[in-house]
């Protein structure tokens, strides 16, 4: 969310949009908004680039997100009064995140996120990439955990023994049977 509320269309000073030769988008971070000093460029998603798209040009000024306020407010939002919003109205919809009764919050969107990604199969350093992650053991705490059945029959697949496993398996369901 911090990052989301740091998104300028032209200030370099602040996280930028910039357009890729296919047509999407990275977002280029200054060093000075890096903990490891060093700038950096994150690449997006299509349904992210969409909505930039939908921006007119004449119209790109200023921040990306400038929520307004609920109630007059003399300043910006601050990315934490942005998420105390986010977790009201997580609370408003009756979305619990946790057994422990624990309503969604921005993080619960951005670890959704994640997972979707991850679901859907995109390669760990590409999510680690995504999710701005410094260590690919991160990314795999949190969002790869569960892969071991799959990692096991892409190992099969890549080292040509995948056949070999499907043929004891089937050899043994149908003795199983009998």
């Amino acid at each position: 969310l911090g990052e989301a509320m740091n998104l300028h269309w032209t200030d370099s000073s602040f996280i930028t949009p910039v357009r890729t030769r296919r047509g999407g988008y990275l977002f280029k971070i200054p060093a000075d908004m890096q903990m490891n000093r060093k700038s950096q460029e994150v690449p997006t998603t299509p349904a992210l680039a969409s909505l930039l798209d939908e921006v007119d040009h004449e119209d790109r000024t200023g921040w990306i997100f400038n929520p307004s306020p609920r109630r007059k407010w003399p300043r910006r939002l601050s990315a934490d009064h942005v998420g105390r919003i986010i977790t009201d109205i997580g609370e408003a919809a009756g979305v619990v995140v946790s057994d422990d009764g624990k309503f969604a919050s921005a993080h619960d969107l951005r670890r959704t996120f994640g997972q979707r990604l991850a679901d859907a199969g995109l390669p760990p350093r590409d999510l680690q990439a995504i999710m701005r992650h410094a260590n690919l053991a991160t990314t795999e705490k949190y969002y790869l955990r569960h892969r071991a059945v799959e990692q096991a029959e892409r190992i099969a697949m890549y080292l040509g023994t995948h056949q070999q496993m499907k043929e004891k398996t089937v050899h043994a369901e149908s003795t199983q049977t009998v």
